[in-house]
């Protein structure tokens, strides 16, 4: 389908026409996370029975414009992914394993392109209801774009917080400087559990980032997985699907800690367009005493910064504590909700939605005075 606006809807990857692979790649080189390897992993791996893929592609004639979604909403890491949601909502193609994601844009500057896609999505029939976005980088030109587009489109817009990003800018700096930097717990954790394990077991760590390995490495990563604290994996094809393209793609630097043989930790890290991601980590509860989680975080990190020589370093999403040891700065990722209240679901909706912000910040504000007569008493 191709509408006046110049936008086609495809409902697969492999429909696309081949002049969009190295529009891909070029995405990829900005994210893994923004590249077609990484979408067509989710496509292939994690879709819930009934969801359908919808590419909206811009190109005149060179491709400009791609927003990869999927219907209907509500998918798993999403804001709305508790609640009962019709068929005509509409979701980017994410869930709680992404870390970014942004309609794709040849030119990050392209408001016209932005333009076009959110008018496409406006003069659908029959219409859609609710249209969610997440997981994008508040401070990024994308975010903004894609907000005033639909707004502009005729939908009511709300933006929400999705989640924190820890992350830190290396710069030209050395591992041996970073290292430095580092809070003296975590420096001496690693110093006096590294010379431990040392004095009483046979270490080895390996870094996997050839294809000719990859079925090495994904033995020892799963048969750490098998043994983690961690819970398994939700969708149990996404991992060696995930492994294989990261590692075609020159992304994957999959790491692993054997103690006596044993692969006792072992941590996926992503590399593209100068970040370096941690994105998968795991451990044997045998050896939690022993650190080697950290361990291996400290080998791999003197790896991307010595060796890849990457710009930057982030831990995906959520604010968990320990990631401030490791990275110092943090920003946000947000999420974009549009309701079209010229449909019933989609005033319904944003109706629920405003009251469901209301009761949270109400039940924030109550917190807060709780805590300053606690404090006061």
């Amino acid at each position: 389908m191709n509408n006046e606006s110049g936008v086609s809807v495809y409902g697969g990857f492999d429909e696309l026409p081949a002049d969009w692979d190295a529009f891909f790649a070029k995405m990829a080189q900005r994210s893994w996370f923004l590249g077609r390897s990484w979408f067509e992993t989710l496509a292939a791996t994690t879709l819930e029975a009934g969801t359908r893929l919808r590419l909206y592609a811009l190109a005149d004639p060179a491709p400009r414009a791609l927003l990869p979604a999927l219907c209907p909403a509500g998918q798993n890491g999403s804001m709305l992914s508790d609640r009962l949601l019709g068929p005509r909502t509409l979701a980017g193609l994410t869930n709680f394993q992404t870390v970014h994601f942004s309609p794709l844009l040849a030119d990050p500057l392209d408001a016209d392109a932005m333009h076009r896609l959110a008018r496409t999505l406006a003069a659908q029939s029959p219409r859609w209801h609710l249209i969610d976005l997440n997981v994008l980088p508040r401070e990024a030109t994308e975010f903004a774009l894609t907000h005033r587009a639909l707004r502009a489109a005729g939908f009511a817009v709300r933006p929400y917080f999705y989640a924190g990003n820890a992350y830190e800018t290396i710069g030209d700096r050395s591992f041996e400087e970073y290292l430095r930097e580092r809070p003296s717990m975590l420096r001496s954790t690693l110093k006096r559990k590294g010379n431990k394990l040392a004095r009483t077991s046979r270490v080895r760590f390996e870094l996997v980032h050839s294809e000719d390995r990859l079925t090495e490495g994904t033995a020892w990563y799963e048969q750490v997985l098998a043994t983690s604290w961690k819970k398994r994996e939700h969708f149990p094809d996404f991992t060696r699907s995930f492994l294989t393209g990261a590692m075609r793609g020159g992304a994957l630097r999959l790491g692993v800690l054997l103690v006596d043989d044993k692969p006792a930790a072992a941590q996926a890290w992503l590399v593209s367009g100068g970040r370096a991601t941690i994105f998968k980590l795991h451990y044997d509860e045998h050896f939690a005493q022993q650190s080697v989680g950290s361990l291996l975080t400290a080998r791999l990190m003197e790896h991307v910064i010595d060796v890849d020589h990457v710009d930057e370093v982030d831990f995906g999403t959520h604010d968990d504590d320990y990631k401030a040891r490791w990275l110092c700065q943090r920003r946000e990722l947000w999420g974009i909700a549009a309701f079209d209240p010229r449909t019933l679901g989609g005033a319904t909706a944003l109706l629920r939605h405003a009251g469901r912000s209301a009761r949270t910040r109400a039940a924030g504000f109550l917190s807060r005075a709780a805590r300053r007569v606690l404090k006061k008493s």
